[in-house]
This record gives C-alpha cells, sequence and structure tokens, in this order.
C-alpha cells in the first residue's frame, strides 16, 4: 500500500510546509479515530464496513487544501478558495493512481455533501451536479469529518448543527440522520489526546 503521509509532504504548498502538513495530517487522523468509533457501532448491529477504504478515504480526503488559499499558510490569493479543495483533491487522488471509490471521498465530503444548485450558486470549478455521500463509507467520513476543524478544535453536535443551519436549513434533516445511525462521538478521550497540539497550532497560528 502506498505511503499516505509521503502523498501528502508531496503535495504540500505554501509556507510553513512542516506545520501545514502537520494541520492537514493529524486533522485527517482524528477524523480516522472519530470515524472508527461510528464502525465499532456498527459492528455491534453486524453492519459491514469496508474498513481498508474507510481508512484510506478519510487519510486523503483533505489532500486538496495545500493548493487552496489559505491567509496564514498558503497566502497567494490567486489560489482556488477553500471551497474548491474537494475536487481538487479528486484528481489528485485520481493522478496518485487510487480508484473513484477513494476519490469520491474527497469532493463528497464538503458540507453534508454539496448539491448541484450549490455547485452553480457558488461558481465551483466543477461539473453542476450533485456530490453527495452515497456509499456507508462516505457517509461516515461527511459525519466524523464535521467534529473536528484544521484550525484546530473539536465541535460538539450542537455546534456542527448550528453552523450548517447557516448554510442549508435543508440539510439539517440529513446531519439527524447521520445522529440516528452513527450517534454522537466521545471527544473526551480524543481532548485529552490531542488539546494540546490543538493549543499549540493555534498559538502558531496566531503568531503569523
Amino acid at each position: 500500500m502506498k505511503n499516505i503521509a509521503d502523498i501528502h509532504k508531496k503535495h504540500t504548498q505554501g509556507r510553513y510546509k512542516d506545520v501545514w502538513f502537520d494541520i492537514n495530517w493529524t486533522h485527517s487522523n482524528i477524523v480516522l479515530e472519530i470515524a472508527f468509533q461510528f464502525v465499532e457501532k456498527l459492528k455491534s448491529q453486524h453492519i459491514l464496513v469496508d474498513e481498508s477504504l474507510l481508512k484510506t478515504g478519510i487519510l486523503l480526503h483533505d489532500i486538496g487544501v495545500y493548493y487552496c488559499y489559505d491567509e496564514e499558510l498558503n497566502p497567494d490569493n490567486n489560489k482556488p478558495g477553500y471551497i474548491n479543495h474537494g475536487f481538487i483533491g479528486h484528481d489528485i487522488i485520481l493522478d496518485e493512481g487510487f480508484d473513484e471509490s477513494v476519490a469520491r471521498f474527497a469532493n463528497t465530503h464538503t458540507g453534508i455533501g454539496l448539491t448541484k444548485d450549490e455547485i452553480v450558486k457558488l461558481k465551483i470549478n466543477a461539473e453542476p451536479k450533485d456530490y453527495i455521500p452515497v456509499t456507508l463509507e462516505e457517509e461516515i467520513l461527511c459525519y466524523a469529518d464535521k467534529f473536528h476543524s484544521k484550525y484546530p478544535a473539536f465541535n460538539e453536535y450542537d455546534e456542527v448543527k448550528a453552523q450548517i443551519k447557516k448554510h442549508s436549513e435543508d440539510k439539517i434533516a440529513v446531519l439527524e440522520r447521520y445522529r440516528e445511525k452513527f450517534e454522537i462521538p466521545n471527544l473526551d478521550k480524543l481532548h485529552k489526546k490531542y488539546d494540546e497540539w490543538n493549543y499549540k497550532i493555534d498559538k502558531f497560528l496566531s503568531s503569523v
């Protein structure tokens, strides 16, 4: 299997590359830990998950962020906006030799998935169609990703719900369906494991 950390390092752009890699790679591993809480719940219900596909998709899902504008870490405002990172990532994943089933994790995880109307409204450089999770594994990533942000902080369910409500009242129903299906993750152990790292990164970003 390809070394996914090396693929991240290969694509890191902008300034403070080591920090940018650390943020994205650690975020992806936190999301992986959250996602596997849901996997264990599903296993207890005798629901099978393709764990290898899920792990690979999660560790690659944000590979496109390195090529997008970021005020501190990639401050070239001629770069695409952050909203495009999933679509850029999709193409990178394919170029790196992975299957479409892995690449889809990148362009279906933004928000609670992006609809055709949103693609047009937001002027995203992508074919105008729905980019929403359709497999169990894609849904797990989409939901798990909402509980940690790359700048960097854990989000409680009510915070996730409020963020999504700002953009689309309709998508609250999708979020609630995910909650019923996967439940709300326990973030206590993750706080203990990563809060020091979160603080270190936040302090660094505040200083640049």
